[in-house]
């Protein structure tokens, strides 16, 4: 059997635009998929943003949850191709507001990892120092009284600095009072109750949010 030799070219180019296509139209599926999953993500950080913009934490929380946990997400997360910053700074938000103060302060910390903008850390922080008060008078945070005015007087520096000034100012006060060791009248402790810090979190992109405290 002859070898045709002129054939070879033409079978070759043949096996080049197969693969050439095939892989063209491989790269524009992921194109396709990865757009759809920033897309997605985007879309569900606007329905959270919304969902505590109108009193309802629990809802933008577990969407959040969600999204962070799915592994899918968590690989754009890697590659930066979700708003990492605007995910952790209203996760944040809406775990305080949600009265999940454990869970905020862990999720909070981590947001100031992603958070680069001085004006977003310090709201966070703002958020942390709430979620510090509440762990701190139901015994579940010794050291949260310093660690919250830490948080405010950093959010001082920015926009929040009307609303971080007078928690800061009851913390002050408090703290000096237990210092002092002055006992109430009834000879009880002088530590007065959460209701005492009523400062809702802040969502300062958008507007604020949350309930009171």
């Amino acid at each position: 059997m002859k070898l045709n030799y002129f054939s070879l070219p033409s079978r070759f180019w043949r096996y080049v635009r197969i693969v050439t296509l095939s892989t063209v139209c491989i790269f524009a599926l992921g194109v396709i998929g990865v757009s759809y999953g920033m897309w997605y993500a985007d879309g569900i950080i606007r329905n959270a943003t919304r969902d505590l913009n109108l009193g309802y934490p629990g809802e933008a929380r577990y969407s959040l949850e969600t999204l962070s946990s799915d592994s899918f997400h968590k690989l754009f997360l890697r590659l930066h191709l979700v708003d990492d910053e605007e995910l952790m700074r209203v996760r944040c938000a809406a775990s305080v507001s949600d009265a999940e103060y454990e869970q905020a302060v862990a999720v909070c910390t981590q947001a100031l990892s992603y958070a680069h903008g001085s004006a977003i850390r310090n709201e966070i922080r703002f958020n942390r120092a709430a979620a510090y008060i509440r762990l701190t008078f139901l015994g579940m945070l010794p050291k949260g009284m310093s660690l919250a005015i830490a948080d405010y007087k950093e959010a001082l520096r920015t926009d929040l600095h009307s609303r971080a000034a007078a928690p800061l100012e009851k913390l002050n006060l408090l703290r000096a009072s237990e210092v002092k060791g002055k006992p109430d009248k009834e000879g009880g402790d002088s530590r007065p109750a959460v209701p005492m810090f009523d400062e809702s979190p802040s969502n300062g992109a958008v507007g604020e949010v949350g309930r009171g405290y």
